[in-house]
């Protein structure tokens, strides 16, 4: 067996009060090959199994399952199913608003790509933290990625995508 790499004075540390199945997974195999001095899950709800390993820290609820997933889910309160992943990149400055995002859904075998870029400073002053990131840029792109998606359900595929080289684990 190879030796592990060896960081006695350094904590891996998750935060995540969604998809605490998931965040657990990314622990396991962010040490697989690195032997930390601790490994801490803070979050406030429990996993299905516990490892030994693991630590496990109670915090209070965060409501964080579409923060900086801005198309789809940036402007709405609700839980992302397991069967939609979304791999994206986010940028807010001086009043614009970036998303680029590979978005998959494995229960309707689909898989797109999708960029973005809105400029929102009403009063255009820059630099002054005045801008409508909340009241028209991340409605603006929840609606945007809603209707690519409705869009993409409905568009005949000649080539399926195939998941099976991501790491997925079903809830």
């Amino acid at each position: 067996m190879k030796k592990k790499l060896g960081l006695p004075n350094i904590t891996l540390l998750a935060a995540s009060s969604v998809k605490v199945d998931l965040v657990q997974d990314a622990l396991k195999i962010s040490s697989y090959e690195i032997d930390f001095a601790s490994i801490k899950l803070l979050s406030s709800s429990k996993p299905k199994i516990k490892f030994s390993e693991i630590e496990y820290v109670s915090i209070p609820g965060m409501d964080l399952d579409g923060y900086c997933k801005f198309f789809m889910y940036g402007s709405v309160k609700e839980e992302i199913p397991d069967y939609i992943r979304i791999f994206n990149k986010v940028g807010l400055a001086y009043g614009f608003l970036t998303d680029n995002a590979y978005i998959i859904d494995t229960k309707n075998g689909l898989e797109f790509f999708l960029s973005a870029v809105i400029y929102v400073n009403e009063n255009q002053i820059l630099n002054d933290d005045v801008y409508e990131f909340k009241e028209k840029g991340l409605p603006f792109f929840t609606e945007l990625g809603n209707r690519i998606y409705e869009h993409e359900l409905n568009r005949q595929r000649i080539i399926k995508p195939d998941f099976s080289h991501l790491y997925l684990t079903e809830n």
